[in-house]
């Protein structure tokens, strides 16, 4: 039996764990994805969408007001909390993506249900990476 790694966040410091990590997307085909710069993401312009099994590589975690328009998969709450990261085949492009909002003094992240945080087609994850059937099922259908 294989069981995946959550990590429970319930504040921003507990998302800043993930720092200097790589990620692999489990919900693939669902969230856009934004140019960003350090502290801003430009909403107005999506980069894209994050596809399954995608690896990336964390760098930090802002908060900003989510667009008043628009459809977003994660609630604008007070403030959305948004992902910083680069794809390690653009590693000098940086990127957001909402992960979480704060409302009313708390936060709610969906981390847990957007990444996996350990690599499934590595041979230390035996059974997983044998077959490829979970990498393949995460890139052809919408978890």
């Amino acid at each position: 039996m294989v069981s995946l790694k959550h990590m429970y966040q319930s504040s921003l410091k507990d998302a800043k764990d993930l720092n200097g990590k790589r990620i692999w997307v489990s919900a693939g085909g669902q969230m856009n994805y934004y140019p960003a710069t350090t502290s801003h993401v430009d909403y107005a312009h999506a980069a894209g969408l994050l596809l399954g099994a995608d690896p990336l590589d964390v760098h930090s975690f802002i908060e900003q007001a989510a667009p008043k328009t628009g459809f977003q998969r994660i609630p604008a709450g007070d403030k959305q909390v948004v992902m910083l990261f680069s794809k390690p085949t653009e590693p000098e492009k940086l990127y957001g993506v909402p992960v979480g909002y704060f409302e009313q003094g708390q936060y709610t992240f969906y981390l847990d249900e957007i990444f996996f945080y350990d690599d499934l087609m590595c041979s230390t994850n035996t059974g997983l990476h044998q077959s490829g059937l979970l990498w393949r099922s995460t890139r052809l259908s919408p978890i």
